[in-house]
Parts: structure tokens; sequence; C-alpha cells
């Protein structure tokens, strides 16, 4: 293993500033020698590092203090990844800390890294795209590159898979992110670590619809949860169970978990997950085929909703025109979609909102040709997202679609698309 050096903070500064390593060397020392210490191979002299600073136009002590290793920053960082993990919040406030004095605390290229991954974790969590890419692909990475993250030291390679478990989520490849998840909760010795890790898998496999491992993954958190005291995160995996169940057509399970989440939620006042429970129960009378009781439900979620900060209210107007739609009325459901639409943040937000609202351009009496090429769109997104079950749905509409307009090869071919997905 290389250790994390100060080699490779020289080298990412020097590429940041688009030098070449002979113009950074240049009447100082040879690029050779340059390349070697930037490769870990040797270690800079002591009076060779003022040079490099103010040729990079960085504070000397940035560079000289290297070898400084800080153990009240080491607590500092790992109570940040504490933070970063349950309380955004107090996480904010300390990495504006750090980042107002940046040069002074960040000395040691190791605890450097190390606070890299905690922002950038940060930064994933709370949406903030721009800056989060940035930092990956100019510093975390860059530092990261040559690393075996086993043998890196463990409150850093327990941070490392964090990072990356959210790092591979946001960019859909799902299996790297459970095996960043899986080996956190191997190597951390935290209950509290091990429930959320098992919580993050147990979604991940839902979205892979692996619903008999989410179903396994998720009753593993349960009983960290319930061991642990934490009422809300126990409401929260008790609904996450519920939808699984449901998922599996288990109406019994599914209510029995829903009710045990809605209980501790209605004692402690935990609106946000009694919204996700009123919509819960409104999709186990829509499966029932309870269309006006469903949208009772789904209204209901709503205004419960509408009184937690932490509500997604889209995921409950996107069902509520799902419904308006079987009822076919198409007025109300197109009232809604204006209302939801406003709503979308992301591409993944407005492409699953258009797939709800598609079934408008047959009903209405619309041009078909939009129905058809909304479909081919939304097929193209969930393929790049890997989102299995709505790709399924997407084939089997398109299907039918061929099916009713006598294009018989065509919706063979979607149908057969539908089934492949499922033998996956």
């Amino acid at each position: 293993m290389e250790e994390i050096h100060i080699g490779r903070r020289i080298h990412i500064n020097r590429t940041l500033r688009g030098l070449s390593l002979v113009s950074l060397a240049k009447g100082i020392t040879s690029s050779s020698k340059l390349s070697r210490i930037e490769n870990g191979m040797i270690q800079p002299e002591s009076n060779f590092l003022p040079y490099i600073a103010e040729r990079l136009e960085l504070p000397s002590s940035y560079l000289q203090e290297f070898d400084d290793h800080d153990i009240e920053l080491v607590n500092l960082l790992k109570k940040i990844f504490s933070y970063v993990v349950f309380d955004l919040k107090k996480a904010q406030s300390l990495i504006n800390m750090i980042d107002s004095n940046y040069y002074k605390y960040l000395s040691s290229p190791k605890l450097e890294c190390y606070y890299l991954i905690l922002k950038g974790t940060y930064l994933l969590k709370t949406n903030d795209k721009t800056e989060y890419k940035v930092l990956h692909e100019q510093f975390i990475e860059p530092y990261l590159k040559k690393e075996t993250i086993r043998d890196l030291p463990t409150y850093i390679e327990k941070a490392v898979y964090y990072y990356y478990g959210l790092f591979y989520f946001k960019n859909y490849d799902f299996s790297k992110s459970i095996d960043s998840f899986l080996n956190l909760k191997n190597t951390t010795t935290s209950k509290e670590i091990k429930a959320i890790t098992s919580y993050n898998m147990s979604i991940i496999y839902k979205h892979l619809c692996d619903y008999p491992k989410a179903i396994e993954i998720i009753k593993e958190a349960i009983d960290y949860y319930s061991s642990l005291n934490k009422e809300y995160d126990l409401a929260l995996s008790l609904n996450l169970l519920g939808s699984l169940h449901r998922e599996t057509r288990n109406y019994k399970n599914a209510l029995i978990a829903f009710n045990e989440s809605k209980r501790i939620a209605e004692k402690n006042s935990y609106l946000d997950i009694l919204g996700y429970i009123y919509h819960n129960f409104g999709l186990l009378e829509k499966n029932e085929g309870n269309i006006e009781s469903a949208i009772i439900l789904f209204i209901s979620a709503l205004k419960v909703k509408e009184g937690s900060q932490k509500a997604d209210l889209l995921i409950t107007y996107r069902e509520i025109i799902a419904c308006k739609l079987i009822e076919k009325n198409t007025k109300e459901a197109q009232n809604f979609y204006w209302v939801a639409n406003l709503l979308t943040e992301d591409e993944e937000d407005y492409h699953k909102l258009l797939y709800v609202f598609n079934d408008y351009y047959l009903l209405a009496g619309q041009d078909t040709e939009d129905y058809e090429l909304n479909l081919d769109k939304l097929i193209s997104f969930f393929l790049i997202t890997n989102n299995y079950k709505m790709l399924k749905q997407c084939y089997l509409k398109l299907g039918e679609f061929y099916y009713n307009s006598k294009k018989y090869k065509q919706s063979a071919d979607n149908y057969y698309k539908s089934i492949k997905l499922l033998e996956e």
C-alpha cells in the first residue's frame, strides 16, 4: 500500500493549476525527482517545500507541516463522521469552521483526505451535485486512487465505505453501493451504524426488486433499532418492512408492520412517518381496487405531510394522479399533475411523474404519438438508472400499446423484454 502522502497533495494542486512536472520543478529540482515525490517513492527535503508552495500559491506551512498528526483534529473529524451519518445540521457548522481556516487545520494529507471524504458525504446527502462532483473528481479520487481501503486507519476506512455507498447509489451503481455498505457493516462495531447501513441496503434491494433480501436486511435494522430504543428509526424501518410485504402481496404482514409503525409514530407525533403510513394504506387500497378509498387516504397523507418539513409530497401526488386516471377523470388528473410538476427537483422526479401521467395522452384523446414517444424516453432513462421495476412497467405498457395498434412484432418484442427483466 502507498500511504496517503505529501506527494499526492502536490500532484493534486499541480494538476488543478494546469502545471506540468517540468514547469513546477523548473529552477527547484528535476522533474524526475518531483515525479518520484508525487508518487510517494521518496520524501521531499524540508528546504524544497517552501519553493513548491510558493509556485503553487499555497501557504508554506500547508506543505511543510505534512507530518503533523493532531489527535484533537482526529477526534473532531470522527465527530463530523457521526454527524454526517446522523445529524447533518451539526455536521454543517463544523464543516464551515474547518473550511474557514482550511490550510491551518489540514496540514496532514491523511487528515485532509479524511475531511474531504466527510465533506463529500455531506454534499451527497444534501444533494449539492455540482460541488460534490468537483470534490470527488479533483480531490477524493486522486487521494484514494492508489489506496487499498482496508489498509487505511479504521476511522478513515469506515468513512470511505459510507461515502462510496452513497456515491454509487447516487450514480445508479447499486451493486457497488451494496458492497460498500456491507463492508462498512462488517467493519464497524457500532449498532447505530450497522442499523442505518442495513436500512440503506434494504432500500437498494427494494430498488432492485429483490424483495426477499430487502425484507431479510430490514428485519436486521429493526432488531438493531429495537435494542437501541430508537423509536423514530424503528417506526421508519417498520414502514419500509410493510411496503416490502405489500410489494410481495403479503397484505396481512404489511398491515401488521404499518399498524405498529403507526402506533409508534402517533405516540411520538412523527408527522413525516404518519404521512408515509397513510400513503402506504392508500397503496393497499389501490392494490385491492378500492380507488375511491385510496384517494381519500392519499389526500389524508398529503394533509399530514404538509405539516412536516421532511415529507415527500411528490410520491403521493403521483399516486393521486394514477388513481384519477384509473377513474378516467382526466381533468382532475391534469390539475394534480400541474401541482406535482412544481415539486420535481431532478430528472428522476420528472421521469417518474411523466410515467404516471402518460396515460392521460390516451384517455384524453391526445395524439398517441406523444404516448409512444414518452414511453421510449422513459425506457431510455430507466435503463440508465437501473430501475428495473419501472422498466418492466414501461415495456408492458409499450407492448400493450403496440398490440392495440396491431403492431404485433413490436408488441412481442416489448413483452419479451419485460419477461427477460423478471429472469434477471
